[in-house]
């Protein structure tokens, strides 16, 4: 949905935050609020795939968590811009290989 051009481009919770004015203080902390869950289940899902022996317990949660959030801030601001799904696909497809062990090679988690 954030690159079909039916619907605005991007993501409302990124993109909302950089567009309220000082007035609209409440719409902010809504969007932050918003965006606090979503990290949440991020590092929920994580924890729940260590938990699961998917993904090491030397895994750093909190830093892998805040590194798909940032991703996906990016990536919204991207796909407003117009990149096109096949860049923004492989540029999720890298960022997944994160999750790969890189002794045995295989994949530790399909979050």
């Amino acid at each position: 949905m954030q690159t079909n051009s039916a619907y605005p481009q991007g993501c409302l919770l990124v993109l909302g935050a950089s567009a309220c004015s000082p007035e609209s203080a409440h719409i902010q902390a809504l969007l932050a609020k918003e965006r606090e869950r979503a990290r949440s289940g991020i590092r929920a899902c994580l924890d729940r795939a260590r938990k699961c022996g998917e993904l090491p317990a030397t895994r750093d949660i909190a830093a892998l968590a805040g590194l798909f959030d940032s991703f996906m801030f990016g990536i919204t601001i991207q796909a407003r811009d117009g990149t096109p799904l096949p860049s923004l696909n492989q540029a999720i497809t890298e960022i997944m290989t994160l999750l790969i062990d890189p002794v045995t090679g295989s994949a530790e988690a399909t979050l």
